[in-house]
């Protein structure tokens, strides 16, 4: 069974260190600055690649969905909410 590192820290510092295309990658941003910084990594996806945002859909956070709806491209991201949380997914495509 393959096995996903996992890199704590703030995303403004973490993501500096990929030098490579990510393909899956899941964030617990509850303010938009945070959630800003993913979005410019989702960029970096392959195509077909994903970011779960933890709280994408969650209302007790209405800026990182703000940010989520400013700052994705629509026509490069696809922006799917989750049926059964308060997370969403962005798939680049």
């Amino acid at each position: 069974m393959r096995t996903f590192p996992f890199h704590p820290g703030l995303f403004a510092d973490i993501f500096r260190e990929f030098s490579r295309p990510l393909c899956f990658i899941h964030t617990d941003a509850d303010v938009d600055h945070a959630a800003i910084h993913v979005i410019v990594v989702v960029r970096r996806l392959v195509p077909g690649g994903c970011v779960v945002f933890d709280d994408g859909g969650n209302g007790a956070f209405p800026k990182v969905k703000l940010a989520i709806e400013r700052h994705l491209d629509p026509v490069a991201d696809e922006v799917a909410p989750s049926l059964a949380s308060i997370q969403c997914f962005a798939i680049k495509r």
